[in-house]
């Protein structure tokens, strides 16, 4: 039995998925098992994964065009005692494995642990660390995650049975199914945080300019999820909690209210509101959404000029 699975998704990733690899074989931690989840590829992934031969187990799936789908069903294969994840676009330095397995091994409270990384773009380029942008949390880290999502999903390393005891991945979710199952591991137990930079995320192009609005909804629902599942007396010591989802809420109305759609933003900025009456920065398009959607389109074709 292998101390550690590794589940990596993977939809036409063809080269990509083979740096990915290359990083889990460089590892100087030893005791693991590969599976990757092929979310019914058509390009030549499995064709590259049958190469790897035996060091790579592979689930052969129908396209479902969600992750998370393809990550619970490699969970329900693994046997290791810990899951890493690793997306097909990432990679991990060499030591990534062995400091977090001697991290976990030491505090057996731990229930997840994540490292610094790095995020480049498609081609390389550095674009920001995660700690510069992200304030790191450990220990009883639920408040702070429902705050925001600073553990990169191809950083984790998380106790197997913990993760099956939550569900693993909220699949009715395409987006922010990460930051739901953190979310849901950190009202379980405690949190660690390797202070290395341990691992590269790539950021491609559709993350960047993609359907911001689908992600806030998701992440909105998320916290929701999570929330629903809380006990009331839990709900009520979480400060974190409100601030998040005014937070989140904020952000999905300012997507609404610039794309028309005036009446759900006003909700959302309501709901925002309520949850973090201290948000003052959202009183002013709150305002904004009082009087229709014609003053905010005129507001976003002022900035789009500006930027020009």
């Amino acid at each position: 039995m292998p101390e550690v699975s590794i589940v990596i998704a993977a939809y036409n990733r063809g080269a990509l998925l083979e740096r990915a690899l290359d990083s889990v074989f460089g590892q100087t931690f030893g005791d693991y098992e590969v599976v990757v989840a092929d979310d019914g590829s058509a390009d030549d992934t499995l064709e590259r994964l049958k190469k790897r031969g035996s060091r790579v187990r592979v689930l052969q799936l129908e396209h479902r065009g969600r992750p998370s789908f393809a990550r619970n069903r490699a969970i329900e294969k693994v046997s290791g005692r810990f899951l890493a994840f690793l997306d097909s676009d990432d990679a991990w330095a060499p030591e990534k494995l062995e400091r977090q397995v001697g991290l976990m091994r030491r505090e057996p409270e731990l229930v997840l642990c994540y490292t610094d990384t790095r995020f480049v773009d498609a081609n390389g380029r550095s674009l920001y660390l995660q700690s510069s942008r992200e304030r790191p949390g450990s220990g009883d880290a639920l408040n702070a995650l429902f705050e925001r999502n600073f553990i990169a999903l191809s950083t984790a390393l998380a106790r197997t049975d913990a993760v099956r005891s939550v569900g693993g991945f909220e699949e009715s979710l395409r987006m922010a199914e990460d930051w739901c199952l953190w979310l849901r591991l950190a009202a379980k137990g405690r949190v660690g945080f390797v202070n290395e930079l341990l691992c590269t995320n790539t950021v491609g192009h559709q993350e960047m300019t993609g359907d911001k609005t689908a992600l806030f909804e998701d992440a909105l629902r998320a916290l929701d999820i999570v929330r629903a599942e809380l006990p009331p007396g839990q709900r009520k010591r979480l400060a974190g909690l409100g601030r998040g989802r005014a937070r989140m809420a904020s952000m999905l109305a300012r997507s609404y209210l610039f794309s028309g759609r005036a009446g759900d933003a006003r909700r959302l900025y309501s709901r925002a509101l309520a949850d973090d009456p201290l948000r003052v920065e959202a009183l002013p398009f709150f305002v904004l959404s009082l009087m229709g959607p014609r003053p905010a389109a005129a507001l976003r074709a002022l900035k789009r000029g500006a930027g020009r």
